[in-house]
């Protein structure tokens, strides 16, 4: 009887996993593979600033509803936050997702290479509408809109050192 138990429920996902929109294919399966990037630089901060600090960020959508993410920053002393925004270029927004600091180690090295994954639960709260999936599909969505930016915040500027918008890859 057990047997009988676990296999329902199990084919009673798979059909619904099998459900889509009217063309068959699920939004996730759309942005499966989809690639954004951005190169943060002191000049693209509002307001801009003179730091020598560099660094870039890519992002690689999931059939799961999550993001994988690589950041790399370079020259800068004391880094304290780094984060992922919702706003247009030249515009500050709202933070979406922290990305640093890291279990909460807030001063990292000069150089810092950081990957993971972005899922639902690392969202702002107060930003998720719906249900998880369509929060997910909404940054989503910003990415491909290039209306989502990532900042990173030091000791010496601490409303954010360097920055860059994310642009989708061919």
């Amino acid at each position: 009887m057990t047997p009988m138990r676990v296999t329902l429920p199990v084919i009673a996902l798979l059909a619904l996993a099998g459900c889509g929109g009217a063309d068959g294919v699920t939004a996730p399966t759309r942005a499966q593979g989809e690639r954004f990037s951005a190169t943060l630089i002191g000049a693209s901060v509002v307001p801009a600033n003179a730091s020598g600090s560099t660094g870039s960020i890519s992002f690689q959508a999931a059939s799961d509803s999550t993001l994988a993410f690589s950041l790399s920053v370079s020259n800068m002393s004391g880094i304290t936050q780094a984060h992922l925004h919702t706003a247009a270029a030249g515009v500050n927004g709202a933070t979406l997702v922290w990305l640093l600091p890291v279990n909460g180690t807030a001063a990292q090295p000069a150089s810092v290479e950081l990957s993971g994954v972005i899922a639902i639960g690392d969202v702002d709260p107060t930003w998720v509408r719906g249900t998880p999936r369509l929060a997910m599909d909404s940054v989503k969505t910003l990415l491909r809109a290039g209306r989502l930016y990532v900042d990173v915040h030091s000791s010496t500027f601490v409303n954010g050192e360097i920055r860059g918008q994310v642009a989708k890859l061919p």
